[in-house]
């Protein structure tokens, strides 16, 4: 209805200290001396709630000529976190897991994550993202994830030893916001897997392993 659309001669977003104030316009998408519906609002919260750079997003309306000025609020989250846990399990065992979050590392709009858990059977995992684009709608990635595994075999029921196998998994992508729920993108995927049968399996059969 009539009612539901208003003209935004402006939008207003308070001073960022950590994050790029382009990043949170071009999240919102709304243009100057533009109409704006209830969802079109929504969604262009949702796509900047999405980015995980703020914990808090609030506006109001303010009077101005025949429309109203959008004034945003973004409470922003911290630049950097770091976060430690524990863990105790019949597959990977006692362990103890990081993680560290970094903000606008090296490049304005980017993150890191950089996880890690520190076990008999290790895990680690790396990913930096970057927002470009006039709308901040692409989105550049790499990620490279390495895990160790045992993986127990079995001969007629029985358990005749383990198989330790270790694997790199690389990803570069490319992905480009559609809309709120949709996205196209492209990427090279490099995968690397190495297994080491233990001395029983090998015993079992040794002219594969000779």
């Amino acid at each position: 209805t009539e009612k539901d659309i208003i003209l935004i001669p402006r939008v207003h977003v308070n001073q960022l200290q950590y994050n790029d104030q382009s990043l949170a316009y071009g999240k919102l998408n709304i243009g100057r001396n533009s109409f704006l519906t209830k969802d079109e609002l929504q969604e262009g919260i949702e796509r900047l709630f999405g980015t995980l750079y703020f914990d808090k997003l609030t506006y109001n309306f303010q009077k101005e000529g025949n429309g109203f000025v959008l004034n945003m609020s973004a409470r922003e989250k911290p630049p950097a976190s770091l976060r430690f846990s524990v863990h105790d399990d019949n597959f990977y065992g006692a362990g103890l897991v990081i993680n560290y979050t970094r903000s606008n590392f090296l490049v304005s709009g980017s993150r890191l994550t950089v996880a890690a858990d520190l076990s008999e059977y290790p895990q680690f995992r790396f990913y930096f993202r970057k927002y470009t684009g006039q709308r901040m709608n692409t989105l550049a990635g790499f990620e490279t994830y390495f895990e160790s595994n045992l993986i127990p075999g079995y001969l007629e029921g029985e358990e005749i030893g383990y198989t330790k196998q270790n694997h790199l998994t690389s990803v570069l992508s490319l992905k480009n916001s559609l809309s709120l729920n949709q996205i196209i993108g492209m990427g090279l995927l490099f995968a690397y897997s190495a297994v080491y049968p233990s001395k029983a399996i090998q015993a079992l059969y040794p002219e594969a392993f000779n």
